[in-house]
C-alpha cells in the first residue's frame, strides 16, 4: 500500500535494516511459547476441574500473533518499501483455510453420523467457519462458551474469526499510520491505546450485565491481547532480522534480567494463573484475569526477542527450543482446530466415557489429525497455492506420476467428494437447537408465564377491606355500620375438634403437615438444569419462587441468596441446585449456608454429568456439606436419574419432560424425609 520509498527512509518508516530484513530468520522460542498456550487451552477443554482457567492460552496466542504478524508486515516494508497488503491477506488465507476446509469436510459427515444434537445448528456453525465470522454468529445464537453442557462443534473457531477479522483490519490501520505518524516508534503508542481501549470496553460491558459470553467472544472487546503484540513489534521493529549486538540497550542489565530471570517468571506466572480459579469469576476474568495473561504474554515474549537480539540462545529460549515442544509449536493451529470437534463427537457418541480415557483418545485423534493436515494439507498449499496443488493434484489422478501416486490422488478426490457431499446433508438436515436447548426454551417460557401470572393476580386483587371494629357490648360493627350479632363464643363441640387435630398432627396422621414444605415456602435457585425442570416445579410446588437461569455458578448463587435475603424475601427453605456448571468450592458453599442462616432448612441438589469432570467432586462436597449440617440435606438427583438416563436430553444432563417429573419427585421425597433439624445450643 503506497509507493516504494528510498532505502534511506525505510529504517524511519518501517525500522530495522532494509538489508539486514532480506535475510530470511525465524525467531528461536517462538513455537514453545505457542506449545504452551495449545497445551493450556486442551486442558482446560478437556479436563476443566484440572485447570479452571486454561482458556487464557487463547490468550497467549493473541499477544504471539498480533507480535508476529505485525513483524511480518514490517519486514516486507523493510524489504520492498511498501505494503503489499492483497498479497498479505492471499498468504494468510493460504496459511489458515486449507486446515479449516478438511476439518469442515471430515468433522461434519461424522456429526451426521452419530446424529441427534451433534448437528444442532450445523448451518450457522458451517458458514461461521467458513467465513471466519464464528465470534459474531456464536454471539448472535447466543452460544454460551462458559457452559458448554451441550457443546457445538465449531464453538472453538471464535478464536479464529476474531485473529482473521485483526488480519483484516490492522494492516490497512497500520499502513496508513505508517504513511501519515513521523516515525515508526510513534506508531506503537496508536497500538497501545487500542489494546487499552479493547480491554476498558471489555470492562464496561461486562460491569453493565453483558454476558459474559458476549464480551468474551467479541473482537472489539477481546482484540487487547493482539495489539499489545502488535506494540511490542512496533517497539521492536528489527525483531525478524536476527542477531544485532550493536544497540546500547544490550549492554544493559535490564535485557538480561529480562531473559534469565523476568521470562521464566512470567511463563511459570501464566500457568499458576491457569490453574487459579480466576476463570469462575467472570467479574475478576473479564478484563483482569484475560489482561494479567496477555501481559505475563508479552513479558515472556519480550524475553525471546531479547535473547534473539543478543545472539546467542540462553537457558529459557533453550527451553523453549527442545525438539518435542518446537515440534507441537509448530502444529498447534492444527492441535486446535481438531481438539474440540473430536471432544464434541466423543461426547455425543459416548457420553458415558470415562472423562479421563476421553481425554487421553482426543488428544491422539487430534494430534495425529493435525500432524497429518500439516505434512498433507497446509505445507503444500502454503508452499506452492491453492492453484499450483490443485494441478498437482489432477496430474497424479490422471496417472501421470505414477500408479500409486494416482491411486492416492483419485483416494483423496473421492473423499473430498464424499465429505462435501455429506457436509450438505448435514447443513440440511440439522436441527437449529439441541434437545437441551429445546427443554430449557420451555422452561423459560413457564417462568415467564408464571411471572406475568403473578404479576396479574397483584395488580387484580382488591385492596384489603378495612378490619371491623369491636364495640364496648363486644359486638362487632362492619365497615357499613352494621353490627354482627352472632354468638362467637366456642362451644364444647369446637373445643373437641381442636383436641383432635392437635393429636392428628402430633402423630404425623394430619395432612396439614406438609403445610412445611409447601410449594409457598421454598426458595428455589438454580441453573439450567432448574429451568428445564420448571414446569412441573411450578405445577407441583405451587408457590414457590424459582430464580433459575443459564450460565449460573455457586458463586452465583450466593449473590442470589444475600440479595433476597436483603429484601426479606428469603424463605424458609431454600433448594440450591447450582453444581452443573463448574467446580464447587467449600468456601462458596459455606458462603451460601452462612446467608441462608441456621434458621432455614437448606436442600442441596446435586448433579448429574457423566461428560463432566467436576461432577463427582462436586456432589461430594455437598454430601459432605450435608452430613455436617443438621438443617443441611442432600437432594440426591444423581442416583435418581442414574437409573432412568434415557429420560435426559442428548447432552446427558438436562432433563426431558418426564425427567422433570422425576426431578420435582425427588426433591419432593427429599422435603419429606428430611428429620427434624437438631435445637441449637
Amino acid at each position: 500500500m503506497g509507493p516504494p520509498v528510498q532505502e534511506s527512509a525505510r529504517a524511519e518508516r518501517f525500522g530495522g535494516r532494509p538489508a539486514a530484513a532480506k535475510r530470511s530468520y525465524t525467531l528461536p522460542g517462538l513455537d514453545g511459547l505457542r506449545a504452551l498456550a495449545v497445551v493450556l487451552v486442551l486442558i482446560y477443554h478437556l479436563m476443566p476441574a484440572w485447570m479452571p482457567t486454561g482458556m487464557i492460552g487463547v490468550d497467549a496466542f493473541f499477544v504471539i500473533s498480533g507480535f508476529l504478524i505485525t513483524s511480518l508486515l514490517l519486514k516486507e516494508g523493510q524489504n520492498n518499501g511498501y505494503l503489499s497488503l492483497p498479497r498479505f491477506w492471499v498468504r494468510r488465507i493460504r496459511r489458515l483455510l486449507p486446515a479449516i476446509l478438511l476439518l469442515v469436510l471430515v468433522t461434519v459427515p461424522a456429526a451426521l453420523a452419530v446424529g441427534g444434537d451433534a448437528l444442532a445448528g450445523m448451518d450457522r456453525q458451517v458458514f461461521g467457519a467458513l467465513s471466519f465470522t464464528s465470534n459474531w454468529t456464536n454471539i448472535a445464537a447466543g452460544n454460551e462458551y462458559f457452559t458448554q453442557s451441550s457443546p457445538e462443534l465449531f464453538t472453538h473457531l471464535w478464536s479464529l474469526a476474531v485473529e482473521e477479522q485483526f488480519y483484516l483490519l490492522w494492516p490497512v490501520v497500520l499502513a496508513v499510520m505508517l504513511t501519515l505518524l513521523p516515525g515508526i516508534r510513534r506508531t506503537r503508542w496508536v497500538a497501545v491505546g487500542l489494546a487499552v481501549a479493547s480491554a476498558a470496553a471489555m470492562l464496561v460491558l461486562i460491569q453493565t450485565g453483558s454476558s459474559p459470553s458476549r464480551v468474551y467472544y467479541g473482537t472489539d472487546t477481546h482484540a487487547f491481547g493482539l495489539m499489545a503484540g502488535a506494540a511490542l513489534a512496533l517497539a521492536r521493529p528489527w525483531v525478524l532480522q536476527g542477531a544485532q549486538s550493536n544497540n546500547a540497550l544490550q549492554r544493559r542489565g535490564a535485557r538480561r534480567l529480562s531473559r534469565h530471570v523476568l521470562g521464566p517468571a512470567a511463563v511459570v506466572a501464566l500457568v499458576w494463573l491457569s490453574l487459579s480459579s480466576v476463570g469462575e469469576q467472570p467479574l475478576w476474568l473479564h478484563p483482569w484475569g484475560l489482561v494479567g495473561a496477555s501481559l505475563l504474554t508479552l513479558v515472556a515474549l519480550i524475553a525471546v526477542v531479547d535473547d534473539a537480539r543478543r545472539g546467542s540462545r540462553g537457558p529459557f529460549v533453550r527451553l523453549l527450543e527442545v525438539p518435542l515442544v518446537v515440534w507441537i509449536g509448530q502444529r498447534s493451529y492444527g492441535i486446535y482446530l481438531w481438539h474440540w470437534p473430536v471432544y464434541v463427537l466423543f461426547v455425543h457418541a459416548a457420553p458415558t466415557l470415562d472423562p479421563l480415557v476421553r481425554a487421553g483418545l482426543v488428544v491422539v485423534l487430534s494430534v495425529a489429525a493435525a500432524a497429518a493436515s500439516h505434512r498433507f494439507v497446509e505445507q503444500p498449499v502454503r508452499r506452492y497455492g491453492f492453484g499450483a496443488c490443485t494441478e498437482m493434484l489432477w496430474r497424479r489422478m490422471v496417472g501421470r506420476a505414477g500408479a500409486q501416486r494416482a491411486h492416492f490422488a483419485r483416494a483423496a478426490s473421492a473423499a473430498v467428494l464424499v465429505g462435501a457431499l455429506a457436509t450438505g446433508a448435514a447443513v440440511a438436515v440439522a436441527p437449529q437447537q439441541t434437545a437441551a436447548q429445546d427443554y430449557v426454551a420451555a422452561g423459560e417460557q413457564a417462568l415467564e408465564e408464571a411471572d406475568e401470572t403473578d404479576e396479574t393476580e397483584r395488580s387484580e386483587s382488591p385492596e384489603s377491606p378495612e378490619p371491623p371494629e369491636q364495640t364496648e357490648d363486644g359486638t362487632v360493627e362492619e365497615p357499613d355500620g352494621t353490627r354482627d350479632e352472632t354468638d362467637d363464643t366456642p362451644d364444647e363441640e369446637d373445643d373437641e375438634d381442636e383436641v383432635d387435630a392437635a393429636d392428628d398432627a402430633a402423630d404425623g396422621d394430619s395432612d396439614a403437615g406438609g403445610e412445611a414444605v409447601s410449594g409457598g415456602s421454598i426458595t428455589y435457585i438454580g441453573d439450567s438444569v432448574g429451568v428445564a425442570a420448571s414446569p412441573p416445579l411450578l405445577e407441583q410446588l405451587d408457590g414457590i419462587d424459582i430464580h433459575a437461569a443459564t450460565s449460573r455458578f455457586i458463586g452465583d448463587g450466593v449473590d442470589i441468596a444475600a440479595q433476597l435475603e436483603g429484601e426479606g424475601r428469603l424463605r424458609d427453605v431454600v433448594v440450591v441446585s447450582l453444581a452443573t456448571n463448574g467446580p464447587v468450592t467449600e468456601e462458596e458453599l459455606d458462603d451460601l449456608l452462612e446467608t441462608a442462616g441456621r434458621e432455614r432448612e437448606v436442600y442441596l441438589v446435586n448433579a448429574h454429568g457423566l461428560s463432566v469432570d467436576w461432577v463427582p467432586e462436586n456432589n461430594r462436597i455437598l454430601a459432605d456439606a450435608a452430613e455436617e449440617h443438621d438443617h443441611v440435606h442432600l437432594v440426591d438427583w444423581d442416583a435418581a436419574i442414574s437409573e432412568r438416563p434415557d429420560l435426559l436430553a442428548g447432552d446427558g444432563i438436562h432433563p426431558g419432560p418426564t425427567g422433570a417429573e422425576l426431578y420435582v419427585e425427588t426433591l419432593e421425597s427429599a422435603l419429606e424425609s428430611a428429620p427434624e433439624p437438631a435445637p441449637e445450643d
